[in-house]
């Protein structure tokens, strides 16, 4: 549909200069030039408000090569507050409940209108059915709307997006590494995995921080706790809680993480020290959401990736380290 748009754009401005060249007043042809810029202009604008819109997205089953997504009107189910400033949010979601897989995320529009402009990502925190649960922490403008949202309300919701999480049926011992809204893909994944010698290492910066703690105990998998201020848990950070873990026992199979950069990159760089595969998830802010815009790009070791098509899932020796911060 797309490239219909751009295709008939060059159209109209082959005709328009074909029709100045058979013009031979000079006048005329100024009036004729000044009218085919301004149509061009309008033209332009109107084209970067249907791709910002996803206007010409008008679709409920949508295919990007073997993955399928889709955009629906997604009725709030429950969207309640769970510690200060977080909040969980359940949304009747079928197609995106059945196609989605730990680590995938969601696009959504806030309000109807043009403020705020861009979707929102978030990651898919739990499946069950036809519902899907998100995680969120009220940062700016587009969560805070989001947060006054009462049950019963409908909003615009792309996905599932991106690449998730890749794990080999034959893989033992698999460590989850979560820094405080980090665990919103990763209790999707434990529970996708439902299988034993997992364990999950859950960081926040106190007691009082700590998200979803007694829903993790009920999946049949171990949670260690690591707090800034010692709280609860191991006392520091969780980088260095997993450090300690690897010197005492480096025989893990698959380590997967999520949280902020500068945890995710000492985790990538300790696994890559004991030579164990690593997975990480990343946050970054996104324009369309599909791999279009190239607002989420960041350098790899073999080029530029896009966190919302190519990611958000990558093993960390995809990812150079030493240009995140």
């Amino acid at each position: 549909m797309l490239d219909i748009r751009y295709s008939s754009l060059v159209s109209s401005f082959v005709f328009c200069e074909h029709q100045v060249s058979r013009i031979e007043y000079p006048e005329l042809k100024l009036i004729f030039l000044v009218c085919d810029s301004l149509f061009t202009i309008f033209a332009l604008l109107r084209l970067l408000q249907k791709i910002c819109y996803f206007e010409y997205l008008r679709f409920d089953q949508y295919i990007i090569g073997p993955q399928k997504m889709y955009q629906i009107k997604a009725k709030i189910l429950f969207n309640e507050e769970i510690i200060s400033g977080h909040y969980k949010m359940r949304l009747h979601a079928p197609g995106i409940a059945q196609e989605a897989k730990p680590g995938q995320f969601v696009h959504i529009k806030i309000k109807d209108g043009y403020d705020p402009l861009l979707r929102r990502p978030f990651s898919i925190h739990r499946c069950e059915g036809k519902k899907i649960e998100i995680l969120y922490k009220v940062v700016g403008r587009g969560t805070e709307f989001l947060s006054r949202k009462k049950i019963g309300n409908e909003i615009d919701t792309l996905g599932p997006l991106g690449q998730g999480f890749k794990i080999s049926p034959d893989l033992k011992k698999i460590v989850l590494v979560a820094g405080g809204m980090g665990i919103a893909p990763l209790h999707f994944l434990a529970e996708k995995l439902n299988r034993e010698n997992i364990l999950i290492l859950l960081g926040a910066e106190s007691k009082g921080k700590i998200l979803y703690l007694e829903n993790l105990k009920n999946l049949n998998v171990k949670v260690q706790i690591a707090t800034e201020d010692g709280s609860q848990g191991y006392k520091g950070l969780l980088s260095e809680f997993f450090f300690d873990l690897l010197k005492e026992n480096s025989q893990i199979d698959l380590v997967c993480a999520c949280g902020p950069i500068p945890m995710l990159k000492k985790i990538a760089q300790l696994s890559l020290k004991y030579k164990i595969p690593c997975q990480v998830s990343l946050e970054q802010r996104m324009g369309c959401g599909i791999g279009v815009c190239l607002g989420c790009t960041i350098k790899g070791e073999s080029g530029y990736l896009r966190v919302c098509s190519d990611g958000p899932v990558f093993q960390a020796n995809q990812i150079r380290w030493k240009e995140e911060r």
